[in-house]
C-alpha cells in the first residue's frame, strides 16, 4: 500500500496518495509506516520528529535506507532532515 500511495505521489497525483494512504490504520503499524504516512503527506516536520524517535538501532531504518529510498527523495531536501540525520548518525 506505501509503494502504492508512493506511485501516485511520484505521478503527481496527491489525492490518490492520500486516499490510499487514508484506507491504512497506521495505529498499529511501526514507526516505518508513520514516518512514510508523513513523508507522503508533506509533514516533513512530523517525519524528522518521528526520525528522531526511530533513532540509528532501527532495524528496517538505517541511514543508507534515508540515503538512497526514494521514499525519502522530498525530505532529503529539507533543512530540518540533514540536522536531524546528522544528530542520528553523526555526519
Amino acid at each position: 500500500m506505501i509503494n502504492l500511495a508512493q506511485a501516485y505521489k511520484w505521478q503527481e497525483c496527491q489525492s490518490d496518495c492520500d486516499a490510499v494512504l487514508h484506507d491504512i490504520d497506521f495505529s498499529a503499524l511501526g514507526i516505518e509506516f508513520r514516518i512514510a504516512r508523513a513523508v507522503l503527506s508533506d509533514s516533513f516536520d512530523e517525519a524528522t520528529v518521528l526520525m528522531k524517535n526511530a533513532g540509528k538501532e532501527h532495524s528496517v531504518l538505517t541511514k543508507q535506507s534515508y540515503q538512497i529510498w526514494p521514499l525519502f527523495r522530498e525530505l532529503r531536501k529539507q533543512a530540518a532532515f540533514a540536522e536531524v540525520y546528522e544528530s542520528i548518525y553523526d555526519k
